[in-house]
């Protein structure tokens, strides 16, 4: 799930968490840190759908808010 506002970006993406070495979904963009929800902050494990609605739900609920564009839905 990518937004896109002029040359910014908020992107959902999965990694390895350097953490627990397991796969998970995280918030991965080009803004400052400082601005954004802290909800964004979360890394939820790849089986965990609820956290990933949840995760989705605040992006899509911000990105609205600041003028963002959806351009590719995961």
């Amino acid at each position: 799930m990518i937004f896109e506002k002029e040359n910014d970006f908020v992107e959902i993406t999965q990694a390895i968490s350097a953490r627990t070495n397991d796969t998970v979904w995280f918030v991965y963009t080009n803004l400052d840190w400082e601005n954004l929800p802290v909800e964004f902050r979360a890394q939820v494990s790849e089986t965990d759908q609820e956290g990933l609605e949840k995760l989705k739900n605040a992006l899509v609920e911000w990105a609205d808010r600041n003028g963002f564009k959806l351009v590719l839905k995961i």
